[in-house]
């Protein structure tokens, strides 16, 4: 609740400063016949229906997104008129002054299955019917070689395609599973982001106090993730989540230095922040009434030590590119019935490769192999100890690229696993896009994917930008 207050005054807060902001930019932009820039965003239907029985509507989603985005310009100062001043440093007068820019952007939606079908619960309707939420939403600040960015924002430090691999800063909305595209995916964090250029060097300094964490579907939505039952039919009690307070002591913060060096493109971060889903610790008891067993499962978060390496490389028509990711203090949970909170702390490593090639200059192919490792692995611990999967990206066009085939396959190599997503994308009439496309998963009801092995859905978008 304190978050949501705190998310609350900072909206209107920053909704204030855009206010005077914008009426400083217009000014300026008068004052050099130019005109202002104009808000820009889309209007979209996403409706999507299972293909396995009971063929029911799954999403009937209407989305409006809005934006309006100034670039940088001179800052302007009210005395005795409008006055611009200049922005950058001025060599010859040695005068250094700031430029100014802003982005202010929000999203509402009003998903119409709640209403029309009886397939999901009032719970579940009222988490996922409507909203309206701020996305990104922030002041930059540019003076010489170092560039400041105050506001809710989506900071991204990884190199993978079509899956979150080192973007590890933003919290995630999963509600939907990672089916939305990755900009709508992540949520946007209160933060300050400063950057500063050395030559081929970039250092990047990050500082989030206002805490977000990863938003997951309600019991009995269509993307709910799988728990295991209790052993022997026990009886599981589900206490609230414990979030940590926003305190300046519970911040998040990280760095990364990069590079550019002999062609290849190199960074390394160090993220100190939370992991974004919580930790079920456990307690066993007996109910002295009917003398059964019960867990009491007691969800918290807990911070992460995320150290990193990504790296890109173009060789030839080749580019090259891999995140390895290395997670420091994770809780993990086990089977043993003798543990007192059933959950075990260890570390483990992420890691990807991939590349991307044209083949005939028209068909865009990303290939990556990803495998996690946990070391020091207890034969009692739920995941196992390495996970190897690999995924593949497709997409050409045709008549000018106004119809686009595309699919993204992610696949387990050691069991069955996978997601599968091919769609079909029509420009038309300049700004029109419509969408149809498949989303299938399979496995088993523990893996990642198939665990929603009944909820292969097909859809249609239909999107209107302005």
């Amino acid at each position: 609740m304190l978050s949501i207050r705190v998310n609350l005054v900072l909206s209107i807060v920053f909704c204030i400063l855009f206010i005077a902001l914008s009426a400083d930019v217009y000014a300026y932009m008068l004052m050099y016949n130019n005109l202002p820039s104009s808000i820009h965003g889309f209007v979209k239907n996403e409706t999507a229906c299972r293909i396995h029985s009971p063929y029911e509507f799954s999403k009937i989603k209407n989305i409006l997104f809005v934006s309006k985005e100034d670039e940088l310009y001179p800052a302007i100062r009210y005395k005795a008129g409008w006055r611009a001043y200049k922005l950058r440093l001025n060599k010859k007068k040695g005068k250094l002054v700031p430029e100014i820019g802003y982005k202010i952007s929000g999203h509402a939606y009003y998903d119409a299955v709640f209403d029309i079908t009886n397939t999901y619960t009032e719970k579940v309707g009222r988490d996922q019917e409507d909203d309206i939420e701020l996305r990104d939403t922030y002041l930059d600040c540019s003076i010489g070689n170092l560039d400041l960015r105050v506001g809710k924002q989506q900071i991204v430090w990884g190199e993978a395609v079509g899956l979150f691999f080192a973007d590890v800063v933003n919290p995630k909305d999963l509600r939907e599973f990672i089916l939305p595209d990755l900009d709508q995916t992540r949520i946007p964090v209160w933060a300050a982001d400063i950057e500063y250029y050395i030559g081929d060097n970039h250092i990047e300094l990050v500082w989030i106090p206002i805490l977000e964490f990863n938003k997951t579907g309600v019991s009995g939505s269509e993307f709910e993730f799988y728990t295991p039952s209790a052993p022997g039919g026990a009886l599981i009690h589900y206490e609230s989540e414990k979030e940590p307070s926003n305190d300046l002591k519970n911040s998040e913060c990280g760095i990364r230095l990069s590079r550019l060096m002999a062609g290849w493109d190199l960074s390394v971060f160090y993220f100190y922040g939370y992991d974004y889903f919580p930790t079920p610790f456990r307690t066993i008891g007996i109910d002295p009434s009917t003398f059964q067993t019960t867990f009491t499962v007691k969800p918290e978060y807990k911070r992460l030590n995320i150290f990193a390496l990504t790296f890109a490389k173009e060789a030839g028509d080749v580019i090259f590119k891999g995140e390895f990711v290395y997670n420091k203090g994770k809780y993990f949970q086990v089977n043993d019935l003798t543990d007192t909170d059933g959950v075990i702390k260890r570390d483990f490593l992420d890691y990807l490769i991939g590349a991307d090639y044209t083949f005939f200059e028209k068909i865009d192919i990303n290939v990556q192999f990803m495998q996690r490792i946990i070391f020091n692995c207890d034969d009692t611990m739920v995941a196992d100890r390495i996970k190897t999967s690999f995924s593949i990206w497709l997409k050409t066009g045709f008549f000018d690229n106004t119809l686009e085939p595309e699919f993204f396959i992610v696949s387990s190599l050691k069991e069955k696993d996978l997601m599968f997503r091919p769609k079909i994308s029509y420009k038309f009439e300049d700004n029109w896009t419509a969408v149809f496309g498949i989303d299938v998963f399979e496995g088993e009801p523990d893996g990642e994917f198939g665990q929603f092995d009944t909820k292969d859905r097909s859809y249609i978008e239909l999107r209107y930008d302005f």
